[in-house]
């Protein structure tokens, strides 16, 4: 293949491959082969296109964010570190408060996957302060289900985890957001399985199942993500950005 040239041809190349190594993990119809793997590596070369780049700093928070969720998904967990330091380092430096909460959101799952729960609470909540002042529902949504739910499933504190799965699915409801509505509804399953309650389990993940149908065409995104070990988190957090 041929070497793009000027710099702005180089950082879009970047940001293709990124997006690229995205859809492949995400599982895409027109993904080529290798599945996440590809993805993964994709997700590496872009990132390295753009950080070599001078001026183009900002240009590397969402292929940093992306490399994390490919990361995760081969199991990658110091590379996915890495790039949620680099992240949070780069969006410090440039003084972008949303990337900033990003960052954070996603070092809470690392901390999560350490067992460090105290970092994680924190990280969380800091992202959580940030995107309640900037009024980001979809955010707000997010974290709520995927991170602050998540923490509390993983401490078995699972009257906690409902009320903060079920604070994200109003956020989402808010903005029609359906996708968060859907794991929202996947999550309270799992919490009713975990209790034993199989019907209600059976009722959410029907819901979510249904809403996966009419959004994508068929269920096959609920659980795309994952954190190498907890498998609770995935690529939706970049999708609006």
């Amino acid at each position: 293949m041929q070497e793009v040239g000027t710099a702005e041809a180089q950082a879009a190349w970047g940001w293709l491959l990124v997006a690229q190594g995205l859809y492949n993990v995400a599982g895409g119809i027109y993904r080529v082969t290798g599945g996440t793997r590809k993805g993964f590596t994709q997700a590496q070369e872009g990132i390295q296109r753009v950080e070599r780049l001078n001026g183009y700093e900002p240009m590397t928070i969402i292929p940093l964010i992306s490399l994390f969720i490919t990361a995760n998904q081969v199991n990658e967990l110091d590379v996915a570190l890495g790039a949620a330091q680099d992240c949070l380092e780069v969006a410090t430096r440039i003084g972008d408060h949303w990337a900033i909460a990003k960052a954070k959101q996603i070092l809470s799952i690392t901390a999560i996957d350490a067992a460090d729960y105290n970092t994680a609470d924190r990280m969380a909540w800091e992202a959580l302060a940030a995107f309640e002042d900037s009024g980001d529902k979809w955010s707000e949504s997010v974290l709520c289900v995927e991170v602050l739910g998540l923490l509390a499933i993983t401490l078995r504190d699972f009257d906690l985890a409902k009320d903060w799965i079920q604070r994200g699915l109003k956020a989402a409801q808010e903005i029609e957001f359906q996708y968060g509505q859907q794991m929202a509804y996947w999550q309270l399953g799992y919490i009713a399985a975990l209790q034993e309650n199989y019907a209600e389990a059976g009722e959410n993940w029907a819901r979510a199942v249904e809403m996966g149908e009419t959004i994508l065409g068929g269920g096959t995104i609920i659980g795309f993500g994952g954190t190498g070990n907890s498998g609770e988190w995935g690529g939706r957090v970049l999708i609006k950005e």
